[in-house]
């Protein structure tokens, strides 16, 4: 204590009457010409009830966490008791024409939830940790996310146009960079029903120190009211999937902007580009 400094120290205390509570306590060191202490002055507060609702934030917070953990983990292994059955019985020869569509819609309700848990989990923990932006490559962060994006769907294909070479573009980001694409891509392969998916991925620098990534598809299209709600989603809104509400936390989270409209202009069924704004690195 006699060399340094404290700031914002707590410390649990007793009254005089025997109850307990929070000190705050900042101490300073005066110092002579030669840097040697020579008296010390001090501010104590009484943060009884600020660290009162701070403890029962925790508290709640922990208790949230537990939830969804419990959750996640019961939902996934009532999806796979679920998922088994209806495969083997839509793989049965002797099926009626007329029992498989129902059964196929049914399977895939369930990978949709299991999509859904997945992305809740994942903004659990994009909340959850600390912001620690870095340097990042754009090009492996999109190749890691297609070929991610291309093991999901292996009854499908992928087909990326992209103008980003390695090494080429960076930007300021985290490892969930690489989720951030993944949903995109994602969406992109749920939105477009044909078995060969285009998707035309396009990066450039604004001239302001920006990147400007552009993600284009020929699926269904966002209606303009779903577009909105994307956009303004907020915990416990409707909206257009967990999947892209994510990305617009990430997008946040780097400090950047998001904007969705349609590829050709006027026309929802053309499919969307979805351009994302983020900081040079």
């Amino acid at each position: 204590m006699k060399n340094r400094d404290f700031k914002n120290i707590l410390k649990h205390f007793m009254r005089k009457d025997g109850s307990t509570g929070w000190l705050e306590l900042s101490i300073k060191t005066k110092r002579d010409s030669r840097g040697n202490p020579i008296a010390y002055e001090g501010v104590a507060r009484d943060v009884t009830e600020r660290r009162a609702i701070e403890l029962a934030e925790m508290e709640a917070r922990e208790r949230a966490e537990f939830l969804i953990d419990l959750m996640v983990h019961d939902l996934n292994n009532i999806n796979q008791g679920m998922m088994l059955p209806l495969e083997l019985v839509a793989q049965d020869p002797t099926l009626p024409p007329q029992h498989k569509k129902p059964i196929e819609i049914a399977v895939a309700q369930i990978l949709r939830s299991t999509e859904l848990i997945k992305n809740v989990k994942k903004l659990q923990m994009v909340l959850q940790q600390p912001v620690k932006l870095e340097r990042r490559d754009l090009y492996g962060d999109v190749v890691k996310a297609a070929d991610a994006v291309r093991r999901a769907f292996p009854n499908k294909e992928l087909r990326l146009k992209n103008n980003i070479k390695e090494g080429d573009i960076h930007v300021v980001a985290d490892d969930f960079l690489t989720d951030l694409f993944f949903n995109l891509l994602h969406n992109s392969m749920k939105s477009d029903k044909k078995q060969a998916v285009v998707v035309e991925l396009e990066a450039k620098r604004n001239g302001d120190g920006k990147i400007v990534v552009s993600l284009a598809d020929h699926g269904h299209g966002i209606p303009d009211e779903e577009k909105t709600r994307v956009l303004l989603r907020k915990r416990g809104s409707k909206g257009t999937g967990m999947g892209l509400t994510l990305v617009k936390y990430l997008v946040e989270r780097y400090n950047g902007s998001i904007s969705i409209h349609d590829r050709v202009p006027g026309k929802v069924s053309e499919g969307t580009t979805i351009s994302i704004t983020l900081q040079e690195g």
